[in-house]
C-alpha cells in the first residue's frame, strides 16, 4: 500500500463502530416490523365477525410505549368494551400476552431480573437493553415477586439411593436502609465432595435455599421436602447438619430425620483465635489439640488455667465466652472422632453465593429486596431459568388467556399473509441470491 492509500484506509470505520451502527439499524428495523405486525393484528381483530358479537370499539387509536431489548416500541391500537360485562380492554394487547399497564416487555424484564441477581440495580438497568432503564424500575421489578414465586425446588425423575447426606448452613450479615443489620440465611444440601483436577474439590449435587425473610422452621421444611422428592428416604442412614451452632441452624435437628449436628471447624478456630489473641502460642496449640482430639476433660482443665491467667476482666469475659461456645457445642465436635465426617465449607459458599452481591460492598437493603435477591441467587445456583419464575407468575394473570381463546384461532393465517407482504417489500428477499442478509430477513419473516 502507498502512503496515500493508507491515509484513505484510516477513514474506514472500525469493526466496533460498524457493529454499533448496524445494531442501531437492525433494532430500528425490528421495531418497525413489530409495529407493522401489531397494526395488522389490530386491524384483523377489528374486522372479525367473532369480535363484533361481543366487543365494541370505544377508541380507534390509543398510543402505547413498551421498552424492549431493541429499544422503546411505540404503537397504536383500538380500545374495546364488552357488550355484556362492560369490561374494557385492548384486545391486541391480550393477544400479544401484554398485561394492563405493562411498560416493559417480558424478554427485557427477564434480562433485568437476571442481571439484578448479579449486579447493582443501576448497572443492571444500564446493561440490559438498548436504552438505559432506571434504577427504580429495576428495583420495582425485583420487588414485585412474592416469596413463593422464586422457588428453589427441583423434582427428580428418579429418586437417588444415598446413605449419607450433608446439610450445611450459615448466614451473611447485611446492612439495611434504616441503619440496622439483619441476616441472610443460606442452607444447602449435598452428597459429599468430589475432586476436580489435582487440587480442587467441589460439592456433589449441591442444592441451595436462601432468604432474609425465610423462617428457620420453613427453610428446613423446604430442605426436607427437597430430600424426600429427590432421594429414597428409607435408604438414608445419616444426615449431618453442619454450621456454627446458631440457634436457627439447630432448629434443623427438629425437622430433619436421622440427623446429627456437626460444629464447623472454621468457627471453632475463629472463636478461639479471637478470644486468645496475644496469648502464648503453646497455650493456644494445647487447647486446639484438646478440641481436635475431643478430649473434654483436658479442654476444661486447660481453659480454666488460661482464664486464670487473663490480665483484665474484659479478656476473661472474651475467653469465657469462647469456652462456653465450645462446651455448648461439644457433641458437634466429638462427632469428628466418632464418625467419618467431612469438613464444612459454608464460609466459602456464603462468600460466593451471597456476600459477593449483598454485603461485600457498602449498600443499604430493604428486607423485601434483599430477600428476593438472595432467593434469586440460590435459584440461579440451582440452575434455574428466570423465565420459569415469570411463567409461574403469569399463570395467575387470567385476563389475557380468555380473550386469546376467543380470537386467536382465526388470526394466524390472515396475519401471516399480511406480514409477508410487508417483508416481501424488503429488497434483499427479492434479489434471488441466497446470501447472509437474505437468510436473516427471511428468518425474521418466518418468526412473525
Amino acid at each position: 500500500f502507498t502512503e496515500k492509500t493508507m491515509d484513505c484506509m484510516n477513514d474506514v470505520k472500525k469493526l466496533d463502530q460498524l457493529v454499533v451502527e448496524i445494531r442501531k439499524m437492525t433494532d430500528q428495523l425490528g421495531r418497525e416490523l413489530i409495529n407493522e405486525h401489531i397494526k395488522n393484528l389490530d386491524y384483523e381483530i377489528f374486522k372479525m365477525p367473532e369480535r363484533k358479537k361481543s366487543w365494541v370499539p370505544v377508541r380507534i387509536s390509543e398510543k402505547n410505549s413498551l421498552m424492549t431489548i431493541m429499544g422503546t416500541l411505540n404503537y397504536e391500537r383500538r380500545y374495546y368494551k364488552h357488550k355484556i360485562t362492560g369490561k374494557y380492554t385492548h384486545l391486541v394487547d391480550d393477544i400479544l400476552g401484554l398485561t394492563p399497564r405493562q411498560r416493559i416487555s417480558s424478554e427485557l424484564e427477564e434480562k433485568l431480573l437476571e442481571n439484578a441477581a448479579d449486579t447493582s440495580y443501576e448497572r443492571s438497568g444500564q446493561e440490559s437493553g438498548r436504552e438505559i432503564v432506571t434504577r427504580q424500575t429495576v428495583k420495582n421489578i425485583v420487588h414485585k415477586y412474592e416469596e413463593d414465586e422464586i422457588k428453589s425446588e427441583v423434582e427428580a425423575i428418579n429418586k437417588k439411593e444415598i446413605k449419607v447426606l450433608y446439610v450445611e448452613a450459615d448466614e451473611d450479615h447485611i446492612a439495611l436502609q434504616n441503619g440496622s443489620q439483619t441476616i441472610t440465611k443460606l442452607v444447602y444440601v449435598h452428597e459429599g465432595k468430589k475432586s476436580v483436577g489435582k487440587k480442587r474439590k467441589t460439592l456433589k449435587n449441591a442444592h441451595y435455599f436462601s432468604g432474609v425473610k425465610y423462617k428457620s422452621q420453613k427453610i428446613f421444611e423446604d430442605v426436607y421436602n427437597y430430600i424426600k422428592k429427590n432421594y429414597q428416604e428409607e435408604k438414608i442412614e445419616r444426615i449431618y447438619l453442619m454450621g456454627d451452632g446458631a440457634s436457627w441452624i439447630k432448629r434443623g435437628l427438629e425437622t430433619l430425620p436421622k440427623c446429627k449436628f456437626v460444629l464447623d471447624q472454621f468457627h471453632i478456630k475463629q472463636a478461639m483465635t479471637r478470644a486468645m489473641g496475644g496469648y502464648d502460642e503453646v497455650d493456644k496449640a494445647k487447647v486446639l489439640d484438646d478440641i481436635r482430639e475431643g478430649d473434654k476433660e483436658y479442654f476444661i482443665k486447660d481453659m480454666t488455667e488460661i482464664i486464670g491467667k487473663a490480665k483484665t476482666e474484659q479478656k476473661k469475659k472474651d475467653i469465657y465466652k469462647a469456652y462456653k461456645y465450645i462446651l455448648n457445642n461439644w457433641s458437634g465436635i466429638e462427632i469428628y472422632e466418632q464418625e467419618n465426617v467431612i469438613g464444612c465449607s459454608a464460609e466459602g459458599h456464603i462468600s460466593h453465593v451471597l456476600a459477593s452481591r449483598m454485603s461485600s460492598r457498602p449498600m443499604g437493603w430493604s428486607k423485601k429486596g434483599a430477600d428476593n435477591i438472595a432467593r434469586l441467587r440460590a435459584f440461579k445456583e440451582n440452575g434455574g431459568d428466570i423465565r420459569d419464575i415469570m411463567s409461574y407468575r403469569k399463570i395467575n394473570v387470567k385476563a389475557e388467556s380468555k380473550n386469546r381463546k376467543e380470537l386467536n384461532k382465526r388470526l394466524n393465517k390472515k396475519i401471516e399473509s399480511r406480514n409477508n407482504e410487508v417483508i416481501d417489500n424488503l429488497g434483499a428477499i427479492n434479489i434471488g441470491h441466497t446470501n447472509g442478509l437474505y437468510k436473516a430477513l427471511k428468518a425474521i419473516r418466518n418468526a412473525i
